[in-house]
This record gives structure tokens, C-alpha cells and sequence, in this order.
């Protein structure tokens, strides 16, 4: 199995095609940016949600080894599969108000996200998946002090929309 590391955006940068570095360093909604895009018709699939093992990468990025609750979803429309993300949740997050993030459904996750008053959100990490040369990025999202992982997969159909 052929394994890159995630690295800094400044040490993949000149490998990342042009059209897709804005889409790979936009810190804003994903569904936002497709909007702006005036790509309206975009629905989420969650293909699968539960409480589950994070793997040895999301280990280390969260720090811990508890339990999660993994949720992956691609975002498409009729015509084009745009991404695809997984979210790691560990149990200790959803608590309080961050409890309804185990509830989502077909709701993005950024709407949650970004209307969070005390949303952080960690630099962004890259790679290049192998053999399929697409690329992937992660990053930690706070809220109140309480983690989650969201790594995202971008499809090249994003070059064809441009910056």
C-alpha cells in the first residue's frame, strides 16, 4: 500500500494543480463556496454514520483513542461528485449543544460549523492519495475547547469551476 504523509499546504504546493489550490485552502463552507459558484442543486449522502474505530492518522491528529462517531458523506449534484468527507466526532465532543452534530443527516456539516460562535479551526494538512492522485486535506475544528476531524477529498471536476 503506498502511504504519503499529510504535510503543510507550503511543502505540496507547487504538486497541487492551480485550479484546485483556492478549493484546497478555502477555510470557508464548502457548500458556500459551491453556491458562490452558483452550483445550487447540491445534495449530501451520508454513506455511513456510526460509532466506530478512528484509524491510526486520526488517532494522532485527535489525540485520543476513544470512541468516535464517523460520519462520511459525498456532496454531488446530478452531473458531478464534487467531495467526499468523513468526520470523526469523538464522544467526549458531542455533549451540550455539540450533541446535535450526531444528528445531522443530510445536513452539511459546515452549517453547524460556521455559525458556531467559538468555532476554531486548525491549518489545514494535505496529501496526495496514491495510486488515484487525488487530493485530501484535514483539519481539527474546536468548539468550546472540544475536538473534531474532518478530512475531505476533492474531486477534479472543482478545476473545471475555477477560483
Amino acid at each position: 500500500m503506498l502511504h504519503n504523509p499529510w504535510q503543510p499546504f507550503a511543502a505540496v504546493s507547487t504538486m497541487v494543480p492551480e485550479k484546485l489550490q483556492t478549493w484546497l485552502t478555502y477555510t470557508g463552507s464548502f457548500m458556500e463556496r459551491l453556491k458562490a459558484h452558483a452550483i445550487v442543486d447540491t445534495k449530501i449522502s451520508v454513506l455511513n454514520q456510526g460509532w466506530e474505530k478512528a484509524n491510526s492518522d486520526e488517532i494522532n491528529f485527535l489525540q485520543t483513542d476513544e470512541k468516535t462517531l464517523i460520519r462520511e458523506v459525498l456532496i454531488g449534484n446530478q452531473t458531478n461528485l464534487w467531495m467526499y468527507a468523513r468526520s470523526v466526532f469523538p464522544e467526549s465532543t458531542l455533549t451540550e449543544q455539540e450533541q446535535s452534530l450526531a444528528h445531522l443527516g443530510v445536513k452539511p456539516l459546515g452549517e453547524f460549523l460556521f455559525n458556531h460562535p467559538e468555532m476554531q479551526r486548525s491549518d489545514f494538512k494535505m496529501k496526495k492519495l496514491l495510486p488515484s492522485k487525488l487530493w485530501a486535506r484535514c483539519s481539527l475544528f474546536y468548539l468550546r475547547g472540544k475536538k473534531l476531524l474532518l478530512t475531505e477529498i476533492f474531486s477534479p471536476a472543482l478545476m473545471e469551476l475555477g477560483a
